[in-house]
């Protein structure tokens, strides 16, 4: 069995995300002045894209011939997929502020169904030592923040290699 670890830097969202949905209420409630509005709007919008997954690792188990994926650092739902189902895994690279990170999709019929990401998993080599000997490369994906947050948004959005 092959359980995902995270490093320390994946939980530095959860803080980000609380102080930003209070920040969400308190500016909705306090909204009668017209800059608020926009205020609000955009603290919405950053509230939503950091709960609904652009910065939330998953957390990842294989054993058995499946494998089990829980969102938002293992609290999610559970969903277990069986490893015949699944097609295979994109493989991309992610740059921010000179910093590059490999992700890596995996995926149903071209729907992403879980990431692993090198700045987010400890055991990213180990994972991707699996994933390479039993699923399929289908490979390279261009990964950007708007793919990121259409994926997430819209559950049928398809990858693009």
């Amino acid at each position: 069995m092959i359980q995902s670890k995270f490093k320390f830097e994946a939980y530095l969202f959860l803080p980000f995300a609380v102080v930003l949905s209070a920040l969400t209420i308190f500016s909705i409630i306090n909204w009668k002045d017209h800059h608020r509005l926009v205020e609000s709007l955009l603290i919405f919008f950053m509230t939503f894209a950091s709960i609904c997954g652009v910065v939330k690792p998953q957390k990842i188990c294989i054993k058995n011939q499946q494998i089990i994926i829980r969102g938002t650092l293992g609290l999610g739902i559970k969903k277990v997929y069986n490893i015949k189902k699944i097609s295979g895994y994109y493989t991309g690279v992610y740059t921010n502020k000179g910093k590059i990170s490999n992700f890596a999709y995996i995926a149903i019929k071209d729907k992403k169904i879980a990431t692993l990401s090198y700045s987010s998993h400890k055991n990213y080599k180990e994972l991707m030592a699996f994933i390479e000997g039993n699923l399929t490369n289908l490979g390279p994906v261009e990964i950007t923040f708007i793919s990121e947050l259409k994926s997430t948004i819209n559950p049928k959005y398809k990858l693009k290699s």
